[in-house]
């Protein structure tokens, strides 16, 4: 059963010094990649060396939050209800006088943060609170273009340019992303480290032939996987599935799974226009779907290092995506998928190779589980927050 954190745990924790305690203040524990690392997280460093604290806030109206059972059974979780995406000043305020209290109870060795608002709250807390303490912020990503408007961009570039100051290690998912934060000067080089993402699901371990989870055998499956918001471009996926009637005509299916704003308006849209498309809505057991699908398929404006694509890869198909984050560290173009532009159309010419040479999906498949397994392994994520924890906390 995980434990609640609550203040009445203290004795017991201050007195055995040997392990490093590490507090994770995250947004909130969505069902998504961020949320899927502190997981992965909680396992691989559930050895004797290490206690762990996350303290996590309120899911979106919309949002599905992880549940707590998948996590290790050693860490400590504190719901801090005040703590969400969106700007509230009253909320965000009890936030941060909660955030003090509980560093300065729970005295860690270091405090990690996750995502923008998180990290924001977070380090701000860990500075009033005059607790002496290494820093790490996360990048899974950024909310700095795409998601808000020119003065809220402003605004957080300014802040996060202001937090980095006192951040002792940046954590980047990805070379580019570093490259477009230090572009915006966030942090200096020497506080960067690149991580990516490790992913606990096993690789499937053979290619054989799937059934499909729509109950459309025979049809090439395609498989989308994200927010139905705009940046995800769930339009763009419904002008390729137009252009793919054309192209392969009864030959492919797609289903999209995720829930969303805009997700009520692309259903009617392919309703209308007669496409052979299945919005599945919120899944838990993606693993199912990915393991009946042919080929993963991303539409987005903006990423940074979607956890999606590893898995898919990890799943063993190839990957059509469009080239934005990180996503070419991701897979190999032309060995395990495709990058693209934005372009419906190449896109869909993409898509129409892989669905009419099915030897070609087979051979890219293979691929993308060698390639995933050498690249987002468990024991290349497991020894590098193990370094970077032990070098903080100056343990051998």
């Amino acid at each position: 059963m995980r434990r609640p954190y609550a203040s009445s745990n203290m004795n017991a924790k201050q007195s055995n010094k040997s392990k490093i305690k590490i507090l994770r203040v995250i947004t909130r524990l969505n069902i998504g990649g961020p949320a899927k690392q502190i997981e992965t997280l909680t396992h691989v460093l559930e050895e004797e060396s290490f206690d762990q604290l996350i303290v996590y806030g309120k899911c979106d109206e919309g949002e599905m939050q992880i549940s707590l059972s998948v996590f290790s059974e050693k860490s400590e979780f504190f719901f801090l209800n005040t703590l969400g995406r969106r700007i509230n000043f009253v909320k965000d305020l009890k936030s941060i006088f909660r955030l003090i209290r509980i560093v300065r109870e729970y005295k860690p060795d270091i405090v990690h943060t996750h995502l923008s608002k998180a990290g924001a709250l977070g380090r701000i807390a860990v500075f009033l609170s005059m607790h002496q303490c290494k820093l790490v912020h996360s990048f899974h990503g950024h909310v700095l273009s795409g998601y808000f408007s020119n003065v809220a961009n402003m605004i957080y570039v300014f802040i996060e340019k202001i937090l980095a100051r006192n951040t002792d290690v940046l954590i980047a998912m990805g070379e580019s992303l570093k490259k477009q934060l230090l572009g915006m000067n966030i942090g200096v080089s020497k506080q960067y480290a690149v991580s990516f993402p490790a992913v606990m699901t096993p690789a499937r371990s053979d290619l054989q032939s799937k059934r499909s989870v729509n109950n459309t055998a025979g049809k090439v499956q395609v498989l989308w996987v994200g927010r139905a918001v705009h940046i995800k471009r769930l339009d763009r996926l419904i002008e390729v599935a137009e252009i793919l009637n054309i192209q392969c005509f009864e030959n492919f299916y797609i289903t999209v799974i995720g829930d969303g704003p805009e997700l009520v308006k692309m259903k009617e849209l392919s309703t209308l226009k007669s496409l052979p498309i299945s919005f599945v809505g919120f899944q838990t057991a993606v693993d199912v779907f990915l393991q009946n699908s042919d080929i993963f398929l991303m539409t987005s404006d903006s990423e940074g290092t979607p956890v999606s694509i590893i898995e898919a890869q990890l799943a063993g198909i190839p990957v059509v995506a469009t080239d934005v984050g990180s996503i070419r560290e991701l897979i190999v173009h032309g060995k395990t998928g495709f990058l693209t532009s934005g372009d419906a159309e190449e896109i869909s010419n993409y898509l129409s190779r892989l669905i009419h040479e099915p030897n070609l999906r087979l051979a890219m498949g293979a691929d993308a589980i060698k390639y995933a397994n050498s690249q987002f392994s468990i024991d290349v994520f497991q020894r590098f927050y193990r370094k970077l924890y032990l070098t903080l906390a100056e343990r051998d």
